[in-house]
C-alpha cells in the first residue's frame, strides 16, 4: 500500500513501476488531486517476485477537494474491508516530498497519524520515501532530510526503512528490492501485516473510537482554510525556486 500527502509521488512510482501512463494512473501535477479513491495496480516481473504484486494507490489527506476526515475514511473502509477477506498488506511505503512547500506543522500532524494508523508493530513493514530529489539541491535535500527525521525518528527507531526515491524506474525497482530485501518476498503470504485501524475496525470500534480517528478529532472537517493555506504555501516555494529573480 502506497500512502502519503498529496502530490508526494504515488502515483507516479506506480507509474515507473508498472510502465503505466500517467493518465492511466491518474498522476495529478502540483497543486492538484488526482487520486480520489483507493486505487489497485498489478505488476509482474518485480525484484525477488515470482507472482504479481499489486501496488495499492491511496488519496493523500491535505487533499483539495476533500477532508482529512473524508480521506480517513475512505482508507479505512477499504483497509477494514480487505481485511475481511482476509487480504492481507505485505507493506506501506508511506512518501513525502523533500521539498519545502509543507509546513513543520503541517507534516509532523500527517505523520502521527500514520503511525496511529500503522501502530508500533507494524513499523518494521514501513518505507518512508522521499521524492522528488531530481528537483532540489543536494544539500538542501539533505538538510530538510535531517528535519523530517526528527519528526519521523519514532516509526524510524521501530524499525522502518527509509529511501530516497529518484523518480526513475530504475529507483522505483530498487526501492522494492530494498524493502524486499529486509522484509522478504512481496509475494509471499508470510509476514503480512495488520495495520492497527484494521485491528479496531475489526473489533467492532466506530472510525471515530480509533486511534486515527481521535487524533483527527472533531476540528478535521473544516478543511478548506488548511487548504488555501497548503495551495498558498506550494506556490509560495514553486514561485521562489523557478522564478528567483521575479
Amino acid at each position: 500500500s502506497l500512502t502519503g500527502p498529496t502530490g508526494s509521488g504515488k502515483s507516479s512510482f506506480i507509474c515507473k513501476v508498472t510502465g503505466l501512463s500517467e493518465t492511466d494512473v491518474g498522476v495529478g501535477h502540483w497543486l492538484g488531486s488526482c487520486t480520489s479513491d483507493v486505487k489497485a495496480f498489478r505488476a509482474l516481473g518485480l525484484p525477488g517476485c515470482s507472482k504479481r504484486v499489486v501496488l495499492v494507490d491511496t488519496p493523500g489527506f491535505d487533499h483539495t477537494s476533500r477532508s482529512d476526515w473524508d480521506i480517513l475514511r475512505t482508507i479505512s473502509t477499504w483497509l477494514d474491508g480487505i481485511y475481511k477477506r482476509k487480504v492481507l498488506l505485505a507493506g506501506v511505503f508511506h512518501f513525502h516530498p523533500i521539498l519545502d512547500g509543507v509546513s513543520t506543522r503541517t507534516f509532523e500532524k500527517h505523520h502521527r497519524l500514520f503511525e496511529q494508523m500503522c501502530g508500533v508493530h507494524a513499523f518494521t513493514r514501513v518505507m518512508l520515501v522521499t521524492t522528488m530529489w531530481d528537483v532540489v539541491e543536494e544539500a538542501h535535500g539533505l538538510q530538510r532530510l535531517n528535519e523530517l527525521n526528527e519528526t519521523r525518528s519514532r516509526t524510524i527507531k521501530g524499525g522502518a526503512l527509509t529511501y530516497r526515491y529518484m523518480n526513475t524506474h530504475d529507483s522505483a525497482l530498487d526501492a522494492l528490492r530494498q524493502f524486499s530485501d529486509a522484509v522478504g518476498p512481496l509475494d509471499s503470504p508470510r509476514g503480512r501485516v495488520v495495520l492497527e485501524l484494521q485491528r479496531e475496525m475489526a473489533s467492532g470500534m466506530a472510525l471515530e473510537s480509533t486511534a486515527a480517528g481521535k487524533m483527527l478529532g472533531a476540528s478535521v472537517p473544516g478543511t478548506w482554510t488548511s487548504n488555501i493555506n497548503y495551495i498558498s504555501s506550494w506556490y509560495s516555494w514553486a514561485s521562489s525556486y523557478f522564478y528567483p529573480n521575479a
